[in-house]
Formats: C-alpha cells, sequence, structure tokens
C-alpha cells in the first residue's frame, strides 16, 4: 500500500491523520472510519495508548495493535512522540531499541523518528530502510522558532542521513516566525533539491503552514482525527476540501486570490464567513482569534494592557502574513481598515467585502457581549456619558446608539476607500450574504 513521495504527479501535499486511541477497541473504530473517508495516510500516535494492567509500554501490545492497523488499506505512520517533542512517551532511554523492535516485529509503511531523542539516529534509519520501511525525520521545538541557520543545520543532518521525509515542527511566538517557517522549505530545497519536507508552524498562529504547504512544495501536512494530536491541526473532514479548494484557485489565480470580510463590529463577519466557508471550501482566518492566541488574552484585554496602537502595529503585521498565504477567507477586525496601508495589502491580494448595519441593529447585536473593547466605558472619558445612567434604561441604549453611530461615522471613509463590495445585513441570513459574495469570484 505504501507510496512512495518521490512518485507524486501533483503537487497537492499529501494529509495524514493522527490517530490518538486509549485501548484496542478505540484504536479499530477511529482508524475504520477513517479508511472509509479514504484519507491518504493514518499517523498512529502509540505514545497515547494506555496500557491499564500491562507494563508500562508494552512493545508486543503496540506490536499487536500496529499489524492490525497495518492491515487496513491506507499507508501507516508509526509515531511514539516523547514528551520532550511534545508526546507522552517519557522512557527515552529505551527509545531506540523500542523502535527497533516495532520495526523488526511490526509493519509500519513508514516510522517517525526524532532527531534529538535518538541515540543512533542515522543506525535507526539504515534499521528501517533494511525493513522497506520509510523514515520520516522529525524535530519538534515547543519553546521557540531557532533561527533559519540552525533550523536547516538539523534538517540537513537528518537528509545526509537519508531520511525520506524531513520534518521540523516549531512554536511560533512572532508572526515573523510563522512567516520563517513558510519560507524554510525553498530555503532547503536550494541546500537538498527534490526533497521531501515539511515544516510547521504550531498553534493557531501556524496554520497556515498546515494549509499552504503546495505554495512552498511540502509534500505532506497533518490533519487531526477527533483529537488534536498537535496544537493547530485542522479535522481532516475540513482540510482534504480545502486543499483541493486552493490548488484549484493557486491554478488560475496566484496572487488576488483572498476574500477579505470587513466592517463595524456587529455586521456579521464571523458568522457569514464561517457560512460562506461551507459553501466554497475554502478556510476562514479569524484574524481577532490568532491575536487573542498570540498575547494568550481576549481583545479586550489586549486593548487594557497594552493600548490600541500596539493592537493595530499586531494586527497589521498579522494581515501582511495572512496576505502572503492564502487562497482563504479572512474574517478581520473591525478596526483593519483604518489603516491605508492594510486596505492597500487587502486590495492587491484578494476582494474586500464590507458589510454594513445600522446602529441600532449594531447594539442590539452587542449589547450582551462583554469582549468589545471599543464599547467599553472608560472611567477616565467624561464623554462617556453612559457610565452615570442606569444600566439598560432607555438613556443608556440611546447614548450607547450614538456611541456607535459617531464611531461608525469616524470610519465611513475608511469602509468606503477600501470595499469592493457593500452589503447591508440587515435582517438578511447570513446564508443570503454568502451566496451574495460568491458572485464576486468564480469558484
Amino acid at each position: 500500500m505504501k507510496f512512495k513521495f518521490k512518485n507524486r504527479k501533483t503537487s497537492m501535499p499529501r494529509v495524514a491523520v493522527s490517530l490518538i486511541g486509549k485501548n484496542p477497541k478505540e484504536i479499530k473504530e477511529k482508524s475504520l472510519r477513517l479508511s472509509e473517508h479514504h484519507v491518504d495516510m493514518i499517523e498512529w500516535r502509540a505514545d497515547t495508548l494506555s496500557f491499564d494492567n500491562k507494563e508500562r509500554f508494552d512493545v508486543s501490545y503496540m506490536i499487536e495493535i500496529l499489524n492490525n492497523l497495518c492491515d487496513l488499506d491506507v499507508p501507516i505512520i508509526f509515531t511514539l512522540r516523547t514528551s520532550n517533542e511534545g508526546g507522552y512517551f517519557d522512557m527515552t532511554s529505551s527509545y531506540d531499541e523500542i523502535l527497533m523492535e516495532i520495526m523488526e516485529k511490526g509493519k509500519p509503511d513508514f516510522i517517525d523518528i526524532e532527531y534529538k531523542t535518538a541515540k543512533d539516529f542515522e543506525g535507526l534509519v539504515k534499521f528501517a530502510h533494511d525493513r522497506n520501511i520509510d523514515v520520516i525525520g522529525s524535530y519538534h521545538n515547543f519553546k521557540e522558532t531557532p533561527d533559519d541557520k540552525m533550523l536547516l543545520n538539523i534538517m540537513t543532518s537528518m537528509e545526509e542521513k537519508f531520511c525520506d521525509v524531513v520534518k521540523v515542527c516549531c512554536i511560533p511566538n512572532e508572526f515573523s516566525d510563522v512567516r520563517r517557517m513558510l519560507s524554510l522549505p525553498g530555503l532547503f530545497h536550494k541546500k537538498c533539491p527534490d526533497r521531501n519536507v515539511v515544516c510547521i508552524s504550531l498553534g493557531i498562529m501556524g496554520r497556515a503552514t498546515r494549509l499552504y504547504g503546495e505554495r512552498n512544495h511540502q509534500c505532506m501536512t497533518f490533519a487531526a482525527g477527533d483529537t488534536e494530536a498537535a496544537p493547530g491541526q485542522i479535522s481532516y473532514l475540513y482540510m482534504r476540501e480545502f486543499l483541493d479548494q486552493i490548488h484549484e484557485m493557486l491554478a488560475v489565480d496566484p496572487l488576488t486570490h483572498n476574500i477579505y470580510i470587513c466592517g463595524f463590529m456587529g455586521t456579521g463577519k464571523t458568522t457569514t464567513s464561517k457560512v460562506l466557508s461551507d459553501r466554497i471550501h475554502l478556510p476562514v482566518i479569524e484574524m481577532d482569534e490568532i491575536l487573542e492566541a498570540k498575547f494568550h488574552l481576549p481583545i479586550t484585554h489586549i486593548f487594557d494592557s497594552y493600548g490600541e496602537e500596539k493592537f493595530r502595529k499586531e494586527e497589521s503585521e498579522l494581515l501582511k502574513l495572512i496576505s502572503e498565504s492564502g487562497p482563504c477567507i479572512v474574517s478581520c477586525g473591525g478596526g483593519v481598515c483604518l489603516n491605508p496601508d492594510n486596505i492597500e495589502v487587502m486590495k492587491e491580494t484578494g476582494s474586500v467585502v464590507v458589510l454594513e448595519a445600522s446602529p441600532e441593529t449594531i447594539r442590539e447585536r452587542t449589547k450582551d457581549e462583554l469582549t468589545r473593547p471599543l464599547l467599553k466605558a472608560s472611567e477616565n472619558n467624561e464623554a462617556d456619558m453612559e457610565l452615570f445612567l442606569p444600566a439598560n434604561s432607555l438613556m443608556f441604549e440611546k447614548e450607547m446608539v450614538s456611541r456607535i453611530e459617531r464611531m461608525m461615522k469616524a470610519r465611513e471613509a475608511s469602509y468606503k476607500a477600501a470595499g469592493n463590495l457593500f452589503i447591508n445585513t440587515e435582517n438578511r441570513s447570513p446564508e443570503n450574504v454568502a451566496f451574495e459574495i460568491i458572485g464576486i469570484k468564480k469558484f
């Protein structure tokens, strides 16, 4: 069943779906479900297995399960991820011996070997190849994204030891880390042309690296089964559709491919983006969600702790990263259009849809939400008259509607300069709005 990456007839990455299970019954049920969906590959994360009364990490127990998996008509990757690299296996002194026994008595198509964990990495690679098992040499860093020189040295060393696939996964602390990870395969290919490579930024910040591997010639990506095996994984139920649509759009239009959904808070950007994604099978990039992940704070607390200026700077950095990735649907923060440079980036790389609604409707949609930083009354601002009015009184509501109207007026020119299409969402369903957006592009 095993395929060779070098024999690929398409530039699209293969999708390996991570299989997590505590016992043979659960693993069998999940694997059968995956095989029925005709997934490209299954990565069995053996370190998630629970051994109950058996000896901890009983190898014969793992081999029995592995051989049952290998009876499926799907290529199997065996992965025993160590605690040092984001997994649950902590008997690292036995790592080499366990992998050798797995390869000797099991029948995986691929085996993941951790470059930093293996005592004899090169010996394990040779042992695998002698048994017709392909090797994914891997390096994971959950603290940072090291500089390019260090990562390239690790990748080159794995390639020189004849790994079939070179894989590096690192946590990003800045958006520039994700940008570097997106460009890393190209740098590696300059040194090692036509080699199979996977470069992933972990977490929500780095999801672009999982989705847009075709742009930088990555051979595969990883998707989640019913549970994430690594932070930032996307469900396999969506991943294949996303990759297919991205492939088609890149073939037709490699530059102006994104759909930016903009507008004032409460106009329906998030809901409309999700419905649109279901219709045209493009991933949604929710900018506020990614910014919250970067700061580890809700949006309103980012404003409180760092100020709006810092937030807007990071917002612009994220928009630039998204514009270099794509194709995708971008649910923008309400203030993205306030920066003329952001408008230029969006117009150069896609179509901008501005959603609209009346101040009264926006107030009704947002009045129960406590996460809207610009609608929070400030104790230091004497203009915030609503501070001195009973909450939910008629006067309070009137003041809040007036406040929204003033902010909308202040942003009106920016939205007008940005938009290619303007849609009023008053009394319209998200489905209806999404169908109008679809008309601006052919999918």
